[in-house]
This record gives structure tokens, C-alpha cells and sequence, in this order.
């Protein structure tokens, strides 16, 4: 098995986010089922929106957030990333998600770019960025993230929102209050 990287950990952190997001949008009704298919991911079945600008906005949410993350000394510049549902009628809050990462490590100064987040064939200097932590393989990150990820799924399916509602999403980041977010150029609204 191949050495783990640090990028390697980024894009399944990215990749995890954003389908962990369109689970809940999927299985909340955000959207008519019929503009979801079904994809695997670490074999587990999940939905993909078929809309190509909702999965870039739900990417791009994603690798910004990273960026944000990544980007602190220490670590725990996010603390949350939250999906809020609220009720377009009277737009009150009816459900949150919270992914928590006040725990992530701090690697600022490691990368001068992560662009290798929207393109993986931009990583260049892989050696650098080995991670030598024993038992801490591929296989035991895929492992944990599906696990997450049926565990969400799971819940998400127990607590299914009805159909037809009017729910509406907001994708948004608990940030360290010392931290500017105006330095960083995200390409996402705080709606969808």
C-alpha cells in the first residue's frame, strides 16, 4: 500500500464534506429526488445532485473551508461547519448539522497553494508531505470516513423531512474570532 500524504488526506476530507452535505440535502427534500442519482462512494450508496453548479458550489464550500482550516498555526481556525435548514416561509430554523474540526492540526506554511484540491494532477512534491504516523494507512482513513458517513446516512434516513416542504439550506463556518475571513476569496455565497 502506498504512503499516505497529506494531500491524500485534504481531497478525502473535501470529498467527504461535499457528500456529506448532499446527503442531507438530498434526504431533507431540499430538491426534487428525480435531480439526484445514485453514486458509490467507499461502498456506500449515496446521492449526487445531477445539477452541475449545485455540486460545484458544494465543492468549492468545501475546499474553501479546508483552506481556511489548514491555514491557522495550531490548527482550530474551524471549529464547525454547519448546514442549517430553515423553512422559507417563515424562515425559521428547522434542523442543523454540525461537522466539528476545532481538533485539526494547523499547516500553515506546508503548501503554498492547495489548488491540488480542484485539480489532484497540480500536487507536485509528494515526499515532502508523507505522513509517518504507524497504522495510520489509507485503508484506516477510508475506514473511519465510511463509517461517519453511514452513520449520517443512517440518521438522515430515521429522520427523513416530509415531502413536499419548503425548506431551504445555508452552508456556513464557525470561525476563530480572531480571524479575518475577508483575506480569503471564497467563490460561494452563504446560500444556495
Amino acid at each position: 500500500m502506498s504512503t499516505l500524504t497529506v494531500p491524500d488526506v485534504l481531497i478525502a476530507l473535501r470529498d467527504f464534506i461535499s457528500i456529506w452535505i448532499s446527503q442531507i440535502i438530498y434526504f431533507n427534500h431540499i430538491y426534487p429526488d428525480d435531480a439526484f442519482s445514485k453514486k458509490l462512494y467507499l461502498d456506500l450508496v449515496v446521492y449526487q445532485c445531477r445539477a452541475p453548479e449545485l455540486n460545484e458550489y458544494i465543492e468549492r464550500f468545501a475546499i474553501d473551508m479546508i483552506t481556511v482550516l489548514v491555514e491557522k498555526d495550531g490548527g482550530g481556525k474551524v471549529y464547525d461547519v454547519l448546514v442549517l435548514l430553515y423553512d422559507e416561509t417563515n424562515l425559521h430554523v428547522r434542523q442543523r448539522y454540525i461537522a466539528n474540526f476545532s481538533q485539526f492540526p494547523g499547516l500553515k506554511g506546508q503548501y503554498s497553494s492547495l489548488d491540488f484540491l480542484l485539480n489532484p494532477n497540480l500536487l507536485k512534491d509528494t515526499q515532502s508531505a508523507k505522513i509517518n504516523i504507524p497504522n495510520f494507512t489509507r485503508g484506516v482513513v477510508n475506514t473511519n470516513l465510511r463509517s461517519l458517513m453511514f452513520f449520517h446516512i443512517e440518521e438522515l434516513k430515521r429522520t427523513e423531512a416530509p415531502q413536499p416542504n419548503d425548506f431551504f439550506f445555508k452552508l456556513l463556518l464557525n470561525v476563530d474570532g480572531e480571524n479575518d475571513l475577508n483575506k480569503f476569496s471564497f467563490q460561494w455565497g452563504m446560500s444556495a
